[in-house]
């Protein structure tokens, strides 16, 4: 049977960047790993202009994605899927878990200091800025107090069954998150 590892947390905690890192780790011990990054399996647009219209738009896109990527994987013996995810509710915890229908799945809530994350998104901010089409005006402002604020929304919601800092290299929370899931002793 498969097992599944969700990586959630607020934007800049580090969900792509370790389920990157946990994939490594996993094939690199001989695990059939698939590494998946949930906003890749969204991106579409323009989008509808309401707040919630666009969440329900690309959540949906990413949890039907997700399920016929899953489908393609499902064939396969027992494996490792490790996912980069943005879960905000209950609700989309379940569509995510669905999604992957059949698998062992857990959540895993990657957690930083509000001043690691908010370095990590202005390294990501001033990247994307400079490539064409892409300007600081259009990126989300965000600052220690919001960033902080999204992080205890977040715990308040407890959609994760463990959490693990992310303010370490990266081989180090890897062995952190395998360990945590059950997956190595």
């Amino acid at each position: 049977m498969a097992s599944a590892l969700f990586l959630i947390g607020v934007s800049g905690a580090g969900k792509s960047t370790m389920a990157q890192a946990l994939g490594a780790y996993l094939t690199g011990h001989g695990l059939r790993t698939a590494v998946i990054d949930t906003d890749a399996l969204g991106q579409f647009g323009p989008g509808p202009s309401s707040p919630a219209g666009r969440s329900d738009l690309y959540n949906g896109l990413k949890c039907r994605n997700l399920a016929a990527v899953w489908a393609n994987y499902r064939p396969v013996a027992d494996y490792m899927v490790v996912a980069a995810a943005g879960m905000v509710t209950r609700q989309l915890r379940e569509q995510y878990v669905q999604s992957l229908d059949g698998c062992d799945s857990q959540v895993a809530q990657l957690l930083a200091p509000p001043s690691v994350v908010l370095e990590r998104l202005r390294r990501r901010h001033g990247h994307l800025s400079s490539h064409p089409g892409t300007h600081n005006s259009d990126l989300p402002v965000a600052d220690l107090d919001s960033i902080a604020a999204d992080m205890r929304r977040l715990d308040n919601l407890g959609l994760a069954d463990f959490v693990v800092r992310n303010d370490r290299a990266a081989p180090e929370v890897a062995v952190e998150l395998a360990r945590r899931a059950g997956w190595f002793p």
